[in-house]
């Protein structure tokens, strides 16, 4: 096989051009099907393009099966498998890499991706540092490790490799995007911006960096950087310490509101009101984000469309929520059940827009459309003045807040919802 147009397709995909890349391997595999290094090669171009990852898992899986036992093939199975989400299967095939090549840098990389998407911070530590051992100039390896060393407040020697990292390697889009993450956990929102533009210039694709470069936007509110506070705080913890927190949380208002009841029924009811306010706003403050970013003429180019739909039926509906409250007050009760469930609808919306999870979207789609349902049934019903259509429609209310509240908890689990 003539190696020209394989060497010019890797270098297409090395320029960012991974659609150009795999138009030159689909006709080079037209006549040689049976090429492993092709295919493993459209596998790394198809992984690179949105929507392409399932396609490129079959293209990796049949250079395995051509050529099973050698471990590159095995790391970028590990690496595609990360990309659609299956984390498990991935660390499977990652350390199945390293044991067939204990030297190949692929293996400890993918592995220590696999652990980053777990938020197992210390094992990412260990396999990034296996990974430099072997090639110390590892870009890849060492803003893994950076972001390992932030997650667990090693701030000193985070801040030693990543000045080192940028001054030996200051055209690297990765590293740039890694020190304006660095500089917004620190609460240094205008250092981050700069970090996460250079990082867009020196790679536009960046995803990484466009996401940061909106967090910076975000947190020019007080409300956005509060959520990003608490975002940064659970990230150091796996599901299981999230989940350990959330129920502790939740529980320790229980028994608080049990024991402030003796002394005071309204002190009981201001530590409930209090919880349920913070569990509204942990989900709601993205879109509220989203929602402020929207109104800038020239930060909005920033968002994708779905966020652009997050911040209208998120940030949006809680704005119009509290007008409506604020009318209901001086003006009709219907305002204020109005804002009730504009409130509840935004914590499944919060979920739906930005979520990459197909059964999560029908989940939280069905409750978003369900409670404009109540919405409109409940106007209707109040115009109308029908006694039993009322009724029914309060109950059908009821049965709204009750999913929303529970949607809270479904939330915290991944496979139901991926931000996208």
């Amino acid at each position: 096989m003539n190696e020209g147009p394989l060497n010019r397709a890797r270098l297409l995909r090395e320029q960012g051009r991974p659609s150009d890349a795999s138009d030159i391997l689909v006709g080079i595999l037209q006549e040689n099907p049976d090429s492993d290094s092709v295919l493993a090669e459209l596998a790394l171009c198809e992984m690179s393009i949105q929507g392409k990852e399932s396609k490129a898992l079959e293209s990796v899986r049949k250079a395995i099966s051509l050529e099973p036992n050698y471990a590159f093939y095995h790391g970028i199975e590990a690496l595609i498998l990360l990309e659609l989400r299956q984390d498990k299967s991935a660390i499977v095939s990652a350390e199945k890499a390293i044991a067939m090549d204990p030297v190949l840098t692929l293996g400890y990389v993918a592995l220590s991706q696999c652990y980053a998407r777990l938020n197992q911070w210390k094992k990412v530590e260990i396999f990034s540092r296996k990974a430099l051992e072997i090639d110390p100039d590892l870009t890849g390896a060492r803003n893994l490790l950076l972001i390992a060393l932030r997650n667990q407040n090693k701030n000193e020697e985070h801040d030693h490799h990543l000045s080192g990292l940028l001054s030996e390697d200051p055209e690297d889009s990765f590293t740039h995007s890694n020190a304006g993450w660095s500089a917004l956990q620190k609460g240094d929102v205008k250092q981050a911006e700069i970090h996460f533009r250079e990082s867009l210039r020196l790679n536009p694709n960046s995803e990484h960096a466009r996401d940061g470069l909106l967090n910076s936007f975000k947190s020019r509110s007080k409300v956005y950087s509060l959520y990003l506070k608490y975002c940064f705080f659970m990230q150091r913890f796996s599901a299981a310490g999230q989940w350990a927190i959330i129920i502790g949380l939740f529980i320790g208002v229980r028994i608080g509101r049990e024991i402030l009841n003796n002394f005071h029924p309204l002190a009981a009811v201001a530590l409930g009101v209090a919880y349920l306010l913070f569990a509204l706003w942990v989900w709601v403050a993205s879109g509220i984000g989203n929602f402020i970013v929207l109104l800038d003429k020239n930060a909005r180019f920033a968002l994708k469309k779905c966020e652009v739909w997050d911040g209208i039926f998120v940030g949006g509906a809680i704005i119009t929520g509290i007008l409506c409250a604020i009318v209901g007050v001086f003006h009709h009760s219907l305002w204020l059940t109005v804002s009730i469930l504009l409130a509840a609808s935004c914590i499944p919306a919060s979920m739906l827009f930005v979520n990459n999870s197909k059964k999560g979207k029908y989940l939280f789609g069905s409750l978003f459309a369900y409670l404009y349902s109540v919405l409109i049934a409940i106007i209707v019903a109040t115009f109308t003045g029908n006694e039993s259509f009322i009724n029914s429609v309060s109950a059908m209310m009821q049965l709204g807040l009750f999913g929303a509240f529970i949607s809270t908890w479904l939330g915290g689990i991944q496979s139901l919802n991926q931000r996208a």
